[in-house]
């Protein structure tokens, strides 16, 4: 599972965020990988520009294609 939170969001506090991957990672029946991004200097609707829009769409699917191989 990867989240995907900003440090900058007016809407929801990253540290709730946190806290679920925390929860989530120390489950003792979660055998998948529980990974948290955090996206510096971006707010609640993600990024601004459009090469950072498709670098990160590209990291996230990137995360997909590795989950889905094995």
């Amino acid at each position: 599972m990867l989240v995907v939170t900003s440090e900058n969001d007016d809407r929801v506090p990253p540290f709730h965020s946190y806290k679920f991957v925390a929860r989530l990672q120390t489950r003792a029946a979660q055998t998948n990988p529980v990974l948290l991004k955090v996206m510096k200097d971006v707010g609640h609707y993600g990024s601004f520009t459009q090469s950072s829009r498709i670098k990160d769409k590209a990291e996230i699917f990137g995360f997909i294609m590795n989950e889905l191989k094995e």
